[in-house]
């Protein structure tokens, strides 16, 4: 069977939040010279986060088949795994399944980028005052 686990999706989608959201700060070069970088690291990957996204929506897309046509009989529908279907050579795929492969790479990758970004977030101030250390 096919499967993802709920925390790799979880992170996955924390990924591309995160690519969406935080904001790109100025490079190094623009600023004056400091000891450790304090940049995000998910803003140095978003083109690859985003390529990861979009290849996951993608491949879930075309891996429904059939039953993401756009047209309301369904059997004679114009989707989008249709429009694939009509390429030369396509046809002889029957198992639209198979796109499920890349779509579990695309969310591995994406978990992992969501993993760098949480493990690389400076530490929270506890209750007590006192910063914890990495």
């Amino acid at each position: 069977t096919q499967g993802l686990g709920v925390v790799a999706i979880g992170l996955a989608l924390f990924a591309v939040m995160a690519g969406i959201l935080v904001e790109r700060r100025p490079s190094p070069e623009a600023e004056a010279p400091r000891t450790t970088d304090h940049r995000s690291p998910i803003t140095d990957y978003r083109p690859v986060v985003m390529f990861w996204a979009v290849a996951a929506v993608v491949a879930l897309v075309f891996a429904w088949g059939r039953y993401l046509d756009m047209s309301p009989h369904g059997a004679s529908g114009f989707g989008p795994y249709r429009l694939f279907y009509m390429l030369p050579k396509m046809d002889a795929m029957r198992n639209p399944l198979k796109f499920l492969y890349p779509m579990m790479l695309s969310v591995a990758v994406l978990a992992a980028f969501g993993m760098q970004y949480l493990s690389q977030q400076p530490a929270k101030q506890g209750k007590s005052g006192a910063r914890r250390t990495r």
